[in-house]
């Protein structure tokens, strides 16, 4: 009883330090960024490709002063525009030695375009096999659309 007599008057001060008491409240708040990102297929379109056919360096062998004809067949596999076409013969270290150009031309897609030139081997020209290629490309050159590089052969005797 004695003690519920003592606790009943309250808190006493006891002397020496006082302690107090402080509550400190923490809060954690927690975000939760959801990103949705949708992406969106575009086709890029196939680069324009070049394919050969009935390529000939014809006669295959002839002398001087005779005539060659270098004919092919071109197809692109796109309808283009602007298009430049170059016939060349090239001796076995690559120099060229006759070139023809077709400039502005026009292709539809898949549908074969043929070409045709003829020179006549001038007397100087050195005996030896000489390389029939074909190239084509945009105005500019920039875009080379295809090569045959082996579109035929002559022997210049």
């Amino acid at each position: 009883m004695a003690a519920q007599h003592y606790y009943a008057g309250g808190a006493y001060n006891l002397g020496g330090t006082t302690a107090t008491a402080t509550a400190t409240a923490t809060a954690t708040t927690t975000a939760t960024a959801t990103a949705t990102t949708t992406a969106t297929a575009t086709a890029t379109p196939a680069p324009t490709t070049a394919r050969f056919a009935n390529t000939a360096a014809s006669p295959s062998s002839l002398y001087p002063r005779h005539t060659v004809q270098l004919s092919g067949s071109i197809v692109l596999s796109a309808s283009t525009t602007g298009v430049t076409v170059l016939y060349r013969l090239v001796n076995a270290a690559g120099t060229m030695v006759y070139s023809h150009t077709w400039s502005g031309q026009t292709f539809t897609a898949t549908s074969a375009q043929s070409y045709s030139t003829s020179w006549k081997i001038p007397s100087t020209l050195a005996s030896g096999s000489y390389t029939f290629q074909i190239m084509v490309s945009d105005a500019a050159g920039g875009t080379v659309y295809g090569v045959d590089s082996q579109a035929g052969a002559v022997s210049v005797r």
